[in-house]
């Protein structure tokens, strides 16, 4: 009898499309003889517990609706000839789900030389995440993903990396002072990636900008109270990195 598969591709949390191969040769019931119909049953759920036709056609799939995410379904399907129905396929079955939902912008904020980027873990759709992918924007605008300075897998109970910002002034990021860090999220499930997410914004409750080391100061001057017995040196305080 035909083979029965789920195409995983375009199950989602409320449809799928059950796939069955052609009959061929003397499996159609002897030479020359037509398969003229094939007709699927399904189980809708432990609900009901019920074997009950879904549909009759001549194709090699149908594409059932109306589904309930996180519900596992059973189908099966026999061939008709002009001779009457063949028997039944093995049952299969599936879970509705599908990838997570996109995630929010992350929020990124300064922590000593550090910034910490955060994110909340979005709608899993019936099928937890497994972990995450963080992209940093570079200098030149282009999105990168690195684990060594935000492994998303490595993070994905905690929810947040702390990168370093000597790292992020090196290549390939590139930042130089006062750029803004700008990140992106992806989650996966067993059922794939999500969206990327919205980069986060400058928002001072989102943001986080380059930090670097102070520049070089000018030279003390010698103050008025300088005499025989004592120093008196001053200095201008420094206004820009």
């Amino acid at each position: 009898m035909s083979v029965v598969t789920i195409d995983v591709l375009t199950t989602s949390n409320v449809a799928t499309t059950v796939v069955w191969t052609a009959l061929t040769g003397s499996a159609r019931g002897g030479v020359g003889v037509a398969i003229t119909d094939y007709e699927v049953y399904w189980n809708q759920g432990p609900i009901t517990n019920t074997w009950v036709h879904l549909a009759s056609t001549t194709s090699l799939s149908t594409y059932v609706t109306g589904l309930v995410g996180g519900t596992t379904y059973g189908f099966e399907l026999r061939a008709y000839n002009k001779y009457g129905p063949g028997l039944f396929t093995a049952q299969v079955s599936m879970m509705t789900s599908q990838a997570p939902d996109t995630p929010a912008a992350p929020t990124i904020t300064v922590v000593g030389a550090h910034v910490e980027i955060a994110w909340t873990a979005p709608v899993a759709n019936f099928s937890p995440v497994l972990g995450y992918k963080i992209l940093i924007q570079t200098k030149a605008g282009t999105y990168l993903e690195s684990t060594a300075m935000c492994d998303g897998e490595a993070q994905a109970l905690v929810l947040y990396c702390l990168v370093a910002m000597d790292d992020l002034r090196a290549a390939p990021f590139n930042l130089a002072y006062h750029d803004l860090v700008v990140a992106e999220v992806l989650a996966r499930n067993s059922r794939g990636w999500s969206l990327n997410s919205l980069p986060n914004t400058d928002a001072p409750e989102l943001a986080a900008r380059i930090q670097v080391e102070p520049l070089a100061m000018a030279p003390p001057e010698r103050g008025a109270l300088t005499g025989p017995t004592q120093l008196d040196v001053y200095w201008s305080t420094l206004t820009t990195p």
